[in-house]
């Protein structure tokens, strides 16, 4: 229950703008590496085999790293409790310097997919993944938080996915904005 309320006041501080984000410059490398650490000692992840890829040591966004952790643990976690064992998920961290200058992180599974009225839906508050491989714990408030916190933080987030084929999260923020912060 307390989960739930401190979701519930989550997105409503994000929907109305109101959320006290902290920007301070981080490394996303790192930040990334140590929610995948966290996320890997689940008894959900038991089972699961993770990749990690960035193109470089040190990718550095500013941002506030307690929201934004929790925007990628709730991506992730995603693509643990929502497919079955054996599932590869993989994570890629890239910073492209070219234009538009970005970085852009890649969250991709092999599991069961979904179809695309799920994927319509999925940043729909109180939506809970129903897979028979599912666990359906959790406020059904993961994924519009993980949307809501990218959005503050002047990023995107594109999914593609297929049934049987799997689902990528792509999150795209522009180093323009980086800059003006």
């Amino acid at each position: 229950m307390e989960q739930l309320i401190e979701d519930f006041n989550l997105t409503f501080q994000l929907k109305n703008d109101a959320i006290p984000i902290q920007i301070e410059q981080k490394n996303l490398v790192n930040v990334i590496k140590d929610i995948l650490e966290q996320l890997k000692g689940l008894s959900e992840s038991k089972n699961k085999m993770f990749s990690f890829e960035a193109n470089k040591e040190e990718i550095f966004l500013n941002m506030d790293a307690r929201y934004l952790k929790r925007a990628f643990e709730n991506l992730i976690a995603n693509s643990i409790k929502h497919n079955p064992p054996e599932t590869k998920i993989i994570v890629i961290v890239h910073q492209d310097l070219s234009h538009p200058r970005q970085i852009r992180v890649l969250i991709e599974d092999d599991g069961v997919g979904m179809d695309q009225e799920t994927v319509d839906h999925l940043f729909d508050r109180y939506l809970r993944g129903t897979s028979a491989s599912s666990n359906n714990s959790g406020t059904g408030l993961g994924m519009a938080i993980a949307r809501q916190v990218i959005i503050a933080h002047g990023g995107d987030l594109h999914i593609d996915s297929k049934p049987q084929l799997g689902t990528q999260f792509n999150i795209i923020f522009p180093l323009e904005l980086e800059e003006r912060i």
